[in-house]
């Protein structure tokens, strides 16, 4: 699985994180790791009062008890950004969009793979590569960044081998629940 954008919560569930996101303690982050210039509300597995949504994720994924998991909410507002990078020591990533006003950029970006065209490259197409690349085609490499389409309510379920990332916000604000399930 590359990954996949599906509604996994309901109406309910979203107005729960939205109350709960806005009554969380925000902080300012200058770098975090990847994310630049978002906000940031750490619950992680403290918030106790979240466990029935992730209680929901679990049984969507198919996750038993011994998974754990890390959760937290991001608000990217005007000039933030996550650069292009994997989740380490992942099994699988959810995040669900929240909130979005009047947005304008903030777009989830993923890299993927390059396949050989099943009929081959004609010979009349014009084809110049780097050294590195003289013996071997970028194919089946993840060097083809492509938007990913959400809206709110969505959430994106992807492995801890997907290369992803957040375009820079113009304007507006994106609001995020993420959450994150590894092996202890």
């Amino acid at each position: 699985m590359e990954y996949v954008c599906e509604k996994v919560l309901n109406e309910e569930d979203l107005l729960f994180l939205n109350y709960t996101s806005n009554s969380a303690s925000w902080e300012k982050i200058y770098q975090h790791f990847n994310i630049f210039g978002a906000d940031m509300a750490r619950t992680f597995n403290e918030l106790v009062v979240l466990d029935p949504i992730v209680e929901k994720f679990r049984k969507h994924l198919r996750l038993d008890d011994n998974v754990k998991d890390v959760r937290y909410f991001l608000n990217y507002g005007q000039g933030s950004f996550a650069r292009i990078h994997h989740d380490v020591k992942t099994i699988f990533t959810i995040i669900t969009l929240i909130e979005t006003v009047d947005l304008t950029g903030g777009e989830t970006i993923v890299l993927t793979p390059y396949v050989r065209p099943p009929e081959g490259r004609s010979a009349s197409l014009l084809c110049k590569r780097n050294d590195n690349e003289k013996d071997n085609p970028p194919y089946n490499k993840h060097i083809i960044p492509s938007v990913v389409r959400s809206e709110v309510g969505d959430s994106m379920i992807y492995g801890s081998n997907l290369r992803h990332g957040v375009s820079q916000v113009v304007k507006g604000s994106r609001k995020v629940f993420v959450t994150w399930f590894m092996k202890e």
